[in-house]
């Protein structure tokens, strides 16, 4: 069964900081209007307002406050409230699953929505094991350190299980070794999708009959 689909909306500083995250345009356009109402009157009298014509532009980003606003009338809300507001805000909408709105809301809101899009790409691994066997599973970005974790530390297992001292170091020791490297490189914080592709690597040139693939999906 397909997951529903959700739109969030982002609104964003010209400094790329996150001025909120929003399910519905009505209540990101509601905290604009109320933010910029008050940076107006905290800084400018009435009469001032008035004399430099915030006070109509103002009125007119009022008559956007309802619920029908479209993503369209939203941007053209933005272009009017960017000629008076102390930090220029653009919108975004991103599309998210519905079991992931809480955690993509509040990973946005912390790190910033180019960071949301790159660590929740999906990334899928496909490991062949003949023409008939293959497994096939899906990651996102920000799932692949805890999962090369496991991967590395159940192949060193494998290793130390599968065969005896002797056969370890006449046979299997560069590959171990390898694995470590990889580890080391995950305690050292390294682009884990980088170390994803060395661990495909060296595990290929292992398993010369297995065929792992490592294959981009889409952003959410």
């Amino acid at each position: 069964m397909n997951e529903v689909k959700l739109n969030l909306y982002v609104i964003s500083t010209d400094g790329n900081d996150v001025f909120g995250v929003y399910d519905s345009l009505y209540s990101a356009t509601k905290d604009l209007f109320l933010y910029l109402k008050n940076e107006a009157d905290k800084h400018y009298s009435n009469e001032m307002q008035i004399d430099t014509q915030i006070f109509d532009k103002i009125t007119h980003l009022y008559g956007f406050l309802n619920n029908d606003i479209t993503f369209e009338k939203m941007e053209h809300f933005l272009e009017i409230y960017n000629t008076i507001a102390p930090n220029v805000c653009s919108v975004e909408m991103i599309e998210v699953e519905q079991p992931e709105m809480v955690e993509a809301i509040d990973y946005i809101e912390k790190y910033g929505v180019k960071k949301y899009k790159d660590d929740f790409k999906n990334i899928r691994i496909k490991l062949i094991e003949d023409e008939i066997n293959s497994v096939i599973s899906t990651f996102k970005v920000s799932e692949i350190r805890e999962m090369l974790k496991y991967l590395l530390s159940n192949e060193i297992k494998k290793m130390q299980n599968d065969y005896d001292s002797l056969e370890v170091l006449y046979y299997k020791c560069d590959y171990i070794n390898e694995l470590g490297k990889l580890q080391s490189n995950i305690e050292d914080n390294i682009d884990p999708v980088i170390v994803l592709k060395r661990f495909i690597t060296t595990y290929n040139n292992e398993y010369e009959r297995f065929c792992c693939k490592v294959k981009n999906i889409a952003n959410h």
